[in-house]
């Protein structure tokens, strides 16, 4: 991904250049990962319980978990009508992505929430996700790889988004 940049317009906004076809069609399925039509472990893994108390846990999804279901299928939202912006680069086999400024915090939750989806779905744990672990090329190995993406892509655009110094 050495060609891949992030960079910040005047406005805030932020363009994705040099984006290869298989970041560009893992990027494509994140809002799939965001639907409210998840199994049970990955709704357990995004939106987990905040006390082992079943009655302090019961008020917890009560009075918060709508809140959070709207702030995800918001996110969701801004990812897809964006995704319509991921155009052919310059470059043979590259994508360009156009993020408004006012998107970037729903596209950091958004990744953020699909790289637990992804977790979840699978059953990835720490241990899969060090550095040394020998990657396996099964449908798990490439959920891994696509949760590495998708933080790698997502620390770049927390890091373009930072203030200069």
């Amino acid at each position: 991904m050495s060609r891949l940049r992030v960079s910040r317009a005047a406005d805030g906004a932020l363009t994705v250049d040099g984006v290869p076809d298989a970041l560009a069609q893992v990027v494509r399925e994140v809002p799939g990962l965001l639907g409210a039509d998840q199994p049970e472990a990955v709704r357990k893994r995004l939106y987990p319980d905040s006390s082992e108390d079943e009655e302090a846990a019961a008020e917890w999804r009560r009075t918060q978990h709508p809140e959070l279901f709207a702030l995800l299928a918001d996110a969701r939202t801004i990812v897809e009508a964006d995704l319509r912006s991921l155009t052919k680069g310059p470059l043979k086999r590259t994508w360009r992505l156009e993020i408004p400024k006012a998107h970037t915090a729903a596209w950091i939750s958004a990744l953020n929430a699909a790289r637990l989806a992804l977790g979840a779905l699978h059953e990835v744990t720490a241990a899969d996700m060090d550095p040394d672990h020998e990657p396996i090329a099964d449908e798990r190995g490439l959920a891994i790889l696509r949760i590495d993406l998708y933080a790698w892509l997502q620390v770049a655009l927390i890091e373009a988004t930072a203030p200069s110094e």
